[in-house]
């Protein structure tokens, strides 16, 4: 790197003399490990074998780099990134050609560099990323978040960061192990420091409009960055595609819903842009979507797509959702605050587990709640729902969250999408983002983008409410929410685009080595039976063998306790520990954390064998 320090990578060459274009991934989660053992390993190999160089590299701080990881998703790791690729370009084995790509962490990584444009980089794909981590992922949407990122994240990267490099190094590693560990700091207890502040934002930021790269942006429905892809997407400057399924956080092959195989599309990306084939991907229709409802790929031009019309619905105050209402002006509803909304959706978040509600029904009776009459004839929902929403409250700065259901004759339920956001959706804190208490005013908020077909015989059913059980950290104090007149505006098309094709969708192909076993995976809701208290409890437990008789437990528990009484009482307890066991001993890496409405705090240690080598605690104020 341009500072002196080196990062580790783990590399595959194809046969043959070269030189070969390269694609290159950046990650926290050890190149050793298993991300880089498994599916990240299985497509560098296909890669490798259709003639690319391919490179998994820890980021400056992590497993076998040096340096120090002071800073998730910081302004260092995009020149990092920059570095990289110029490095690859002048090896004597690279054509000058490179691509960088990834998932989560590693597609952000891409993202950011990219925007840079370092000039030896030819294209980039980013599945399930980022460019706004405040506002895409650490406090979305103005909101702050309670179990991820705070669980599922961060404590587990806060024991990750502890461990020693992965594989059995005779103890070369032993001292500058030691010597990072010093220099350590959690980025949990970081982020939250820092959230108020408006430079360590900007440093977390990648304006897409900056990226000329070609661009093939992959996505979710089900994803915590389904919004964030089709923004990504639209704002994109370069060549660009965009896929969405509908899938959660994994790769498209290895989905449980509805798998494809994207590894032919992958490569012909790579093909044109690095090898400069001239293969058409570039003139092929740039988006695909799945239709939930019709179980069917589409072919869109654009998103949103540019075919699709606008049907409103208003929301009256005797709970109808109507296309050919006319509300009066003086029709207004009052809605008290309570904590304990979300459970019906607990299943969509970016947890394990299925991504359907398991027992619907409940938020209604603390929500307030719209429906259409049945539909005469079968709606299909394309692009992104917003709802405009008049209001007034005693909180100023209010969570507002509206989710949109289809109930068929039978009663089903199914969860088509939700939104959320603090205030008005400015920045937190400031005048632009207050709601009056007395005076009402308009908020448009945006429902994540989807692609659902509703049959005929179903409704709609719209709630609106100021929580999201385990998304969003309680409110402090009790408030009432005044609705005025407001309305819904869904993007309607009629069938796929005539003119577009239809798709041809590849089976998946990407076969990764069985190297980990889930051991445990459970997620609870318990109800207090006397008090109006719930709390909501994950633990995952994962056991890793990775190679030279290694191997590396996971194991994680996070349970939030949410009072409806008195939502400031709220408390958020999580581990994560991470047990490395090789030749030359055991290694336990562990992060505790106790999160109040008011305090977070982080307590870490490390222990070779019997013996504790390092420990140490952080206490931050949380910024609302």
């Amino acid at each position: 790197m341009r500072d002196g320090v080196h990062l580790a990578g783990r590399m595959y060459v194809p046969l043959g003399p070269g030189p070969f274009p390269a694609v290159v991934s950046m990650m926290p989660y050890h190149k050793d490990g298993s991300y880089g053992i498994g599916y990240l390993d299985a497509v560098h190999r296909y890669l490798a074998e259709r003639g690319y160089v391919t490179i998994s590299v820890d980021l400056r701080g992590v497993g076998v780099s040096e340096g120090h990881a002071h800073d998730a998703f910081g302004e260092s790791e995009r020149y990092d990134g920059y570095d990289l690729v110029e490095w690859v370009a002048r090896q004597p084995w690279s054509s000058g050609a490179v691509g960088m790509w990834g998932l989560s962490y590693s597609g952000i990584t891409a993202l950011s560099t990219a925007g840079l444009n370092p000039p030896h980089l030819k294209a980039i794909v980013a599945i399930h990323a980022a460019t706004d981590l405040f506002d895409d992922y650490l406090a979305a949407h103005g909101c702050r978040t309670a179990f991820s990122p705070d669980v599922h994240w961060g404590i587990r990267m806060a024991a990750s960061n502890l461990l020693p490099p992965l594989y059995d190094d005779d103890g070369t590693w032993d001292a500058r192990w030691r010597e990072r560990l010093e220099h350590y700091r959690p980025w949990i207890a970081a982020w939250h420091g820092e959230a108020s502040a408006a430079e360590a934002r900007r440093g977390r930021t990648t304006d897409p409009r900056s990226i000329t790269t070609p661009a093939f942006i992959v996505g979710g429905w089900r994803d915590i960055f389904a919004d964030v892809a089709v923004r990504v997407y639209d704002e994109l400057r370069g060549p660009k595609r965009l896929l969405m399924g509908p899938w959660k956080h994994i790769f498209p092959d290895l989905a449980a819903n509805e798998p494809i195989g994207f590894m032919p599309d992958l490569l012909r990306w790579w093909d044109r842009w690095l090898k400069d084939e001239p293969n058409g991907i570039e003139s092929e229709p740039p988006v695909l979507q799945y239709m939930y409802g019709a179980a069917e790929w589409r072919h869109e031009q654009g998103w949103n797509p540019p075919r699709a019309e606008t049907v409103r619905y208003h929301m009256t105050a005797d709970g109808a959702l109507a296309t050919d209402a006319s509300p009066s002006s003086n029709e207004v509803i009052t809605y008290d605050y309570t904590p304990l909304v979300g459970i019906d959706t607990i299943a969509m978040h970016w947890l394990p587990g299925p991504d359907t509600p398991l027992y619907p029904g409940t938020d209604d009776a603390v929500s307030l709640c719209f429906d259409t009459a049945s539909l005469s004839a079968p709606l299909e929902i394309t692009g992104t729902p917003v709802v405009r929403l008049r209001v007034a409250a005693t909180n100023a700065e209010p969570p507002l969250v509206c989710r949109l259901f289809q109930i068929g004759p039978d009663g089903r339920r199914e969860f088509i999408t939700m939104g959320w956001m603090k205030g008005r959706g400015a920045t937190p804190g400031t005048s632009e983002n207050q709601i009056p208490s007395d005076t009402p005013v308009e908020v448009e908020l945006k429902l994540r983008p989807i692609s659902w077909r509703v049959p005929a015989g179903s409704r709609l059913h719209l709630t609106v409410s100021c929580a999201d059980l385990s998304r969003i950290w309680p409110e402090a104090e009790p408030f009432s929410l005044t609705l005025y007149p407001s309305c819904m505006e869904l993007p309607v098309v009629h069938g796929a685009d005539p003119d577009l094709p239809e798709p041809r969708i590849a089976p998946p192909e990407l076969r990764v080595p069985a190297r980990s076993m889930t051991r445990d995976a459970r997620l609870r809701l318990i109800r207090d039976l006397v008090e109006p208290v719930v709390s909501f409890e994950a633990v995952t437990g994962q056991t890793m063998h990775l190679g030279g008789g290694a191997v590396l437990d996971s194991d994680l528990y996070g349970l939030l306790t949410v009072d409806g009484q008195q939502p400031s009482r709220s408390t958020l307890h999580a581990e994560s520990v991470f047990t490395l066991r090789r030749a030359s001993g055991v290694v336990r890496a562990a992060a505790r954390m106790v999160e109040t409405n008011e305090h977070i705090q982080v307590t870490v240690s490390v222990r070779m064998d019997d013996t504790e080598i390092f420990s140490r605690s952080w206490t931050v104020r949380v910024d609302h």
